[in-house]
Order: structure tokens, then C-alpha cells, then sequence
């Protein structure tokens, strides 16, 4: 059944009360989905969102990387690096700012990601796949016509 209303811009009482009972359950309806959608969201599917609608990737490097105890120099792994040391010196001499080094460290894994598919140093024992890098097989076409 299809109804027109004929309301003004700014409706008088009556008419404000039967649009509110005709159209109250939808709007009762949006905001509990809107409320749902709101708390699901999650800062990394903002980031993957926003990436897919500028036509960019989103490299995500494994959240046990040591960033900030690599030298982005000379590849040396600090053990032990409390969280109140800001700056460190490596073996090989160089002087790194911790957040600076962590940066550098997260831009080379995340373009050898992208290059390699997966990082360049040795996988984890605890690493889900137990593969390298080298033993994983790339991702299937997501463009083109399929071949017989």
C-alpha cells in the first residue's frame, strides 16, 4: 500500500504526532543498527576502509616485530630494551632514537612484505604457518577472466 503525505516543511502538532507514530520504528530500528556498527568498529578496519577508498594497500606487519630493538643500520637485535630507554647505541656504533628506529624498521618489513610476501627475517617458532617466507605461495586473482 503506498501513502502520500502532504506535511509541510515544519509540521504543526497534529501532523508531528502521526509522523512520529508512522515512522518512529524506522528511526528506532536505524539508531540500534547505527549503535551496533558504531561499537564494531574497530581502528584497523578504519584504516582498511579508508586505504581501500584511495585505491591504496594496507600492509600490516606481525604485531611481535621488534621494531624498536633492530639497528636499522646493521640488522642487530637489541635482548633487553626497557620501555623507559628512549635511545640506544648499537654494537656497530650508531646512535638511534628509539621511535625513529622503530619507524625505519616498520617501513623496510612492511616493503619487504609487499615485495616478498612475508618478511625477510626468519619465521617464529611460535608463527602460525611455520613456513618462510620463501615456502609461501602467492594470493589467487582477484582481476581478469578466468582460464579454462
Amino acid at each position: 500500500m503506498e501513502r502520500a503525505f502532504k506535511y509541510r516543511f515544519y509540521p504543526n502538532v497534529e501532523q508531528a504526532s502521526e509522523l512520529a507514530r508512522t515512522f518512529g520504528c524506522v528511526r528506532l530500528v536505524y539508531n540500534m543498527a547505527l549503535q551496533a556498527r558504531t561499537e564494531a568498529w574497530t581502528l584497523r578496519q578504519e584504516r582498511v576502509n579508508k586505504t581501500e577508498w584511495h585505491g591504496r594497500n594496507l600492509v600490516v606487519v606481525d604485531r611481535w616485530f621488534p621494531s624498536s630493538k633492530l639497528c636499522s643500520a646493521c640488522g642487530a637485535h637489541a635482548e633487553r630494551m626497557p620501555l623507559h630507554v628512549r635511545s640506544w647505541t648499537c654494537r656497530c656504533g650508531r646512535v638511534h632514537d628509539r621511535d625513529v628506529n622503530a619507524a625505519r624498521n616498520i617501513l623496510a618489513e612492511g616493503l619487504s612484505v609487499i615485495a616478498c610476501g612475508g618478511g625477510v627475517r626468519p619465521q617464529r617458532e611460535s608463527s602460525r604457518t611455520g613456513q618462510s617466507s620463501a615456502k609461501q605461495e602467492p594470493p589467487g586473482a582477484t582481476q581478469g577472466i578466468p582460464v579454462p
